[in-house]
């Protein structure tokens, strides 16, 4: 009942689970499924989410796809607001923006395989700094065929010295005004690719001594023009010039943008933010099942996203198209209870129900449809998504 997700109200859910299980006569009272869900661990959810992971990662490698034998992942945060109650104004921060109404918030933070639309990983906790994500759960999940990108905010010399430490390959956009001192010389350079030593404070080293962080570790800086005309400056540990040339990096690092979209998509698409309750436990339940549903749902529709690729190269389409994920969703939850829990239905017919709906109204990909990004207030995105965006007009 979990996985159906906030949409419907709690006796409504109770009614629709019971039904589609043929049990109405062993129906319960949300006071009972109140009970029930307080003996559930979370965790049970990053379990699932794990076991298909490890699933797909060994038994489909026709379907996983890798960059010169690398995964790439991508590490970032996304604010979550939460429910007003006594448990998330104790645990969580809370917003206020000079308004009398005041948001609780917490971080949503994310290791994302970008090829594979996969979340490898998230936790959700209190505002924090996005680095100390990384250094007690991520890093957890790399391993030396990964190379991770990063965003401005995880510019650090103790992050680089972990992947250093781990052997792991890491790309970290710089702001050109970086406290790496490195950074500003290879500014005023006429270089576009250049190796230097990135020393290590002690501090740090005595900060994060459990992982045997180096005292220092050799970088390339590598400068990326944009199409605006601006100067994008790139950290990282991939020292092989040959493997890696220079015009591999404008690709690579581009990639990182999937995991925006994937938060837009979780948001929007999965109601990530819509909670069944304000107790903090219930919260992790509605976040994590949120969070594997979304990882069920990339796995599920990659054998027919094979097969619509196939028709766009027999028929040489303009555009690439992709599954619609606002439909393969929709299906997803509307058919998870036949998939994870009916016995009497097997699984090869839940699923041949559902794929032939997965390949409905495909979207076209337009890799030059870049449109500038207008930040909105809160009040015009509610009613975009509510209203607007499910109408059309």
């Amino acid at each position: 009942m979990i996985l159906l997700g906030a949409k419907m109200s709690l006796s409504n859910k109770i009614r629709t689970f019971f039904k589609k299980i043929k049990a109405l006569d062993k129906i319960i009272s949300p006071g009972g499924l109140h009970q029930a869900r307080n003996k559930l661990d979370p965790k049970l959810y990053k379990h699932l989410q794990n076991t298909i992971l490890k699933t797909f990662y060994e038994e489909a490698k026709d379907e996983n796809k890798k960059w010169k034998n690398n995964q790439i992942y991508a590490v970032d945060v996304s604010t979550i607001n939460l429910p007003k109650s006594e448990e998330t104004l104790a645990f969580f921060s809370v917003q206020s923006n000079q308004s009398p109404t005041e948001r609780v918030q917490g971080y949503g933070s994310f290791l994302y395989d970008v090829l594979n639309e996969l979340p490898i990983n998230q936790e959700l906790e209190a505002k924090q700094s996005e680095i100390k994500f990384v250094f007690d759960s991520h890093c957890d999940y790399y391993d030396e065929n990964t190379i991770v990108l990063y965003d401005r905010a995880y510019a650090s010399n103790a992050l680089v010295a972990l992947h250093k430490s781990l052997s792991v390959p890491c790309v970290i956009r710089c702001s050109t005004s970086s406290s790496f001192s490195i950074v500003s010389e290879f500014l005023k350079s006429d270089s576009f690719d250049s190796v230097y030593k990135l020393v290590i404070p002690k501090e740090k080293r005595i900060e994060w001594k459990k992982y045997n962080l180096p005292s220092s570790v050799n970088v390339r800086l590598i400068k990326v023009i944009l199409s605006t005309g601006e100067v994008e400056v790139l950290l990282t540990t991939l020292l092989d010039q040959e493997l890696y040339p220079l015009d591999d990096f404008a690709w690579l690092y581009h990639q990182r943008w999937k995991i925006e979209t994937y938060f837009d998509r979780l948001k929007n698409q999965l109601d990530v933010e819509r909670f069944s309750s304000g107790f903090l436990l219930h919260i992790e339940q509605d976040f994590y099942a949120r969070v594997f549903m979304s990882a069920l749902e990339s796995i599920v529709i990659k054998s027919e996203q094979q097969i619509l690729d196939q028709e766009c190269d027999k028929k040489n389409t303009k555009y690439r198209y992709r599954i619609n994920k606002s439909i393969s969703y929709a299906e997803l939850h509307d058919e998870v209870i036949a998939l994870l829990y009916d016995e009497s239905i097997p699984i090869e017919e839940a699923y041949a129900e559902i794929r032939v709906l997965f390949r409905l109204s495909p979207s076209p990909i337009r890799p030059d449809n870049n449109a500038p990004r207008v930040k909105k207030s809160a009040s015009y995105q509610l009613w975009h998504q509510k209203y607007r965006k499910k109408t059309g007009h």
